[in-house]
């Protein structure tokens, strides 16, 4: 696995441009906005896809072919990724550390620190969830395929978002004070269920790449 995890930091390395633009972003739209949230979520997002990126790139030019006529098992090919999904959140957790120190020493922008916990905690935990969903994807699907699959996905939770919103308008409720109220009331339990949920979206993904690994021709 460590030859694996190797291989993908060197194919990162090569890609500093793509990560320079993103932590450039992330200032932008913290400064610019003087709000952390956004920002957190499009830098974590952004720093994501590079696992689902990775995957892309060992297929091209059949190099998955190649790949395991080398000692490495389809086995360990699949715990690689997710080892690296989680080493890939940490990563973008200490630039996000760096950069909210460096902007609220400067006070660039107002933050909550409760507030800030919470926020990155949702948006690591999205940022996870996405690559669990699409690991499994980008492995069974070819590169072509997966750009109409990228839309699908996005647009399904873009309508689910959308929808949810527009009930909760119709209905009449505060949704901003709601959710404050249960995460004051209830902090531990949204938490673990939080977590709960991203664990279950892990073994079921796991299992589901392994699956599709074991039945892949190359």
């Amino acid at each position: 696995m460590k030859g694996l995890l190797i291989k993908d930091f060197m194919f990162f390395k090569n890609q500093k441009q793509l990560l320079g633009i993103a932590l450039f972003m992330t200032v932008i739209l913290m400064v610019s906005n003087r709000d952390a949230s956004f920002a957190i979520g499009y830098g974590m997002v952004m720093l994501s896809t590079l696992v689902i990126t990775s995957i892309s790139y060992d297929k091209y030019e059949k190099g998955m072919s190649y790949l395991f006529t080398l000692p490495v098992s389809r086995k360990k090919y699949v715990q690689e990724k997710y080892v690296l999904a989680i080493m890939m959140l940490l990563l973008a957790l200490a630039a996000i550390a760096v950069i909210l120190t460096v902007v609220i020493n400067m006070k660039l922008v107002p933050v909550d620190m409760e507030e800030l916990l919470l926020t990155l905690g949702a948006c690591g935990g999205m940022a996870l969830l996405m690559d669990f969903i699409m690991i499994p994807l980008q492995l069974k699907f070819e590169s072509e395929r997966m750009q109409s699959i990228y839309i699908a996905v996005f647009g399904v939770v873009f309508v689910a978002i959308y929808a949810v919103l527009y009930i909760v308008k119709k209905v009449g409720i505060d949704l901003e004070q709601t959710v404050s109220a249960i995460l004051t009331a209830n902090l531990a339990t949204v938490v673990g269920v939080w977590i709960l949920l991203i664990v279950v979206v892990l073994l079921i993904s796991y299992l589901a790449s392994q699956r599709i690994m074991r039945k892949k021709d190359f």
